[in-house]
């Protein structure tokens, strides 16, 4: 049996967490194939719904692989997103 107050089992666990939260809040994302591209629609105005639903479907694909692009060369676009998920970790940690 392996105790949780050991420091390995424990830091597992927490990035375990972390790398989870950060695959969450990535896949909202409002483009491409994430399944933020679904949610976001709803909380638009009619109008501006449709245009968003058919420019994503022509070009969601294509800011999607933009975005993952330029995070390889080494443009900081998730620094935002690794922030929030560490935010999330220790709200998470604290209850």
């Amino acid at each position: 049996w392996i105790s949780l107050s050991d420091t390995g089992p424990r830091l597992f666990f927490i990035y375990l967490a972390q790398i989870n939260l950060l695959l969450m809040i990535f896949n909202l994302l409002p483009v491409g194939a994430l399944d933020g591209h679904y949610i976001l629609p709803y909380f638009l105005p009619r109008r501006l719904a449709h245009a968003y639903r058919y420019y994503n479907a022509r070009y969601g694909n294509f800011a999607l692989l933009a975005l993952v692009a330029l995070a390889i060369l080494g443009v900081p676009i998730f620094s935002t997103i690794i922030g929030l998920s560490a935010g999330l970790l220790q709200w998470i940690a604290f209850v």
